[in-house]
């Protein structure tokens, strides 16, 4: 990430399933230009057990598959190109979500974009809960981009929430170092147009261990607000108090931001305990996309 210039990501994972909300999803990606882009690697994972090699049948299931994707992955690279951007894709077997991390970790790339699904959205999707797992694990940010259910004429339909992403930001803070990471990604983001944030500070009485007090919070706030305004960013600063998770979301629909960014740490298989997290609960439930930011000392997961 280069905070003073034009680039905030280099490079991007695309996962894809070949579904219609999965294709259409595909539609976002111009967006990211503005982030800095310029490469996207597309992947779609084909998920086989162990029988794989001894089963003629379950063989020729994944020749099928293999027949199937490459033509759809060549012509998805085919439309990115066209749209400026360097493209590969590649083929993986495995559990989609351990594989999506690892290959992103292999490939050195700096974003993962995915779909999924918030509250009173699309249910059932895979990719919903593959999103998840690789937001709990993925040692570089994700962008976790949302699926919206249509009703109409007897049918349903889905939209994606993507247009004017970067229009106005949400940014809560707990004045964290990953907080304080997931500041200068914003600042960073001025590049898009970024012109609008609103910094949240929720205030969690059942949690008072290492709480700033009133006085820190304030000049805390106060930092970060002048911060933001040296790089010509209007920023509205409100505090409140109760549960982190809840408040986000409220706040959220009260300022009708085009985008929450929120820092959260990588998960390690010990740490699964930590489910129900307030990143977990804003990428699963809230109707906004999503950007998940990790610590630059980020420790590696296990899954």
């Amino acid at each position: 990430m280069e905070t003073q210039g034009r680039i905030v990501f280099r490079s991007l994972l695309f996962p894809t399933d070949f579904s219609p909300f999965n294709e259409r999803l595909a539609r976002c990606l111009p967006n990211f230009k503005a982030l800095g882009v310029e490469e996207i690697l597309l992947v779609n994972v084909v998920e086989v057990g162990p029988q794989i090699g001894f089963a003629s049948d379950t063989f020729e299931n994944v020749l099928a598959w293999k027949d199937d994707a490459e033509p759809r992955l060549k012509a998805l690279q085919r439309d990115l190109e066209g749209s400026g951007f360097k493209a590969r894709w590649r083929l993986e077997f495995g559990k989609p979500a351990p594989a999506i991390v690892e290959l992103a970790e292999a490939e050195g790339v700096s974003l993962i974009a995915m779909g999924t699904h918030g509250h009173g959205f699309l249910k059932g999707i895979m990719l919903g809960s593959v999103t998840h797992d690789v937001v709990r694990y993925a040692k570089v940010p994700v962008f976790v981009l949302k699926v919206e259910a249509v009703q109409g004429l007897g049918t349903t339909d889905c939209e994606f929430v993507c247009q004017h992403i970067f229009r106005r930001v949400l940014l809560p803070t707990d004045f964290s170092p990953l907080a304080h990471e997931a500041e200068r990604l914003v600042i960073a983001m001025r590049s898009t147009g970024l012109s609008d944030v609103v910094l949240l500070h929720v205030r969690d009485d059942s949690h008072t261990d290492g709480r700033a007090s009133d006085e820190q919070a304030e000049e805390r706030l106060t930092r970060i607000q002048e911060e933001f305004e040296f790089f010509g960013i209007k920023i509205t600063v409100i505090v409140c108090f109760g549960n982190p998770a809840k408040k986000i979301e409220e706040i959220a629909d009260e300022q009708d931001v085009s985008l929450i960014v929120i820092g959260a740490h990588s998960r390690s298989a010990v740490a699964d305990v930590l489910l129900g997290s307030v990143s977990d609960h804003v990428v699963c439930r809230h109707v906004r996309p999503v950007l998940v930011v990790r610590s630059n000392n980020s420790q590696r997961s296990v899954m």
